[in-house]
């Protein structure tokens, strides 16, 4: 690891796109932690809110929205992180198919020009 700058040589000579592509976070991201601090927040104040206002229906029902939304919106940014990783594989991949299907027209080329590939004699043969 080059101290300097942070990276190691070869991440100076492979192109970003060529490296392989980092894992999924398991809500290691700093947005699901704080959606998820702030969701765990909503779903106790209105838990606590709707202890303390028993009687009240519009404080049950605004309890009742908020303890039900608040781990949804987690759920949420979760999948949004995972969302956001898969499209970063999807875009890789049709590089990789792009670049693929332009070096098969490139051999497709050379063979119509060069003709048919010699055969070497020291192919699969049966053994005696």
């Amino acid at each position: 690891n080059n101290g300097a700058t942070g990276t190691s040589p070869l991440e100076a000579v492979i192109p970003a796109e060529d490296r392989p592509l980092e894992p999924i976070p398991e809500g290691a991201s700093i947005k699901e932690k704080a959606v998820a601090g702030a969701a765990f927040v909503a779903f106790t104040m209105n838990l606590l809110s709707m202890l303390l206002n028993i009687i009240n229906p519009f404080a049950l029902v605004s309890g009742f929205l908020g303890v039900g939304l608040a781990p949804f919106a987690a759920f949420q940014q979760q999948k949004l992180t995972q969302t956001q990783a898969l499209a970063e594989t999807n875009q890789r991949c049709k590089c990789s198919a792009v670049q693929c299907s332009e070096m098969m027209r490139c051999i497709a080329l050379q063979r119509m020009l060069l003709g048919p590939m010699p055969r070497s004699g020291s192919g699969c043969q049966a053994r005696k």
